[in-house]
């Protein structure tokens, strides 16, 4: 059972909280899509083969323009968080896919800060895995860090490229 204020701390503290207002509830956060044995997609294809259906595609860009980022705005979100380096690139690339699929522009993928100056973090190998099918297929641009309100040097900006033929 909490022991009540005294009067003198319970004045000082509403003096302190009287400008305090909510934070709007404005963003939607979508769950990462649930790993499965053998993801279908309706049309009968699965993932793997989809992705290798996109073909080769040039290097994601490493950073937007100035006017871009002051303009970022995610439409959706992947937290990385507990996930291992070996299961993550294959659950990004799911997550990336129907964001492509959706008509998603733009992802933030929030990796954690990790421990500082290790290599082993999602955080160091997020800007490899772009570089590589299938990411690479699914991403035009990347911008690392992100504004601090979305997780700062925690998290990344994606440019998810169109998909061909609509």
């Amino acid at each position: 059972m909490k022991k009540p204020l005294p009067p003198e701390e319970a004045a000082l503290w509403q003096a302190n909280v009287k400008d305090v207002k909510p934070l709007p509830k404005t963003r939607i956060l979508i769950p990462p899509p649930k790993p499965s044995p053998s993801p279908r997609r309706s049309s009968g294809r699965d993932v793997e083969s989809e992705l290798m259906s996109l073909g080769e595609a040039p290097s994601p860009t490493p950073g937007f323009g100035k006017k871009t980022f002051r303009r970022a705005h995610a439409e959706t979100r992947f937290d990385m968080h507990g996930l291992t380096l070996q299961k993550a690139p294959e659950i990004l690339a799911r997550f990336l896919l129907e964001a492509q699929h959706r008509g998603v522009k733009t992802v933030l993928v929030v990796t954690g800060k990790g421990a500082v100056g290790a290599t082993n973090t999602l955080r160091h190998h997020l800007p490899q895995w772009l570089e590589e099918p299938p990411l690479r297929q699914l991403v035009c641009a990347f911008h690392h860090p992100a504004k601090i309100q979305d997780g700062g040097v925690g998290a990344f900006y994606l440019e998810i490229r169109k998909r061909k033929g609509g």
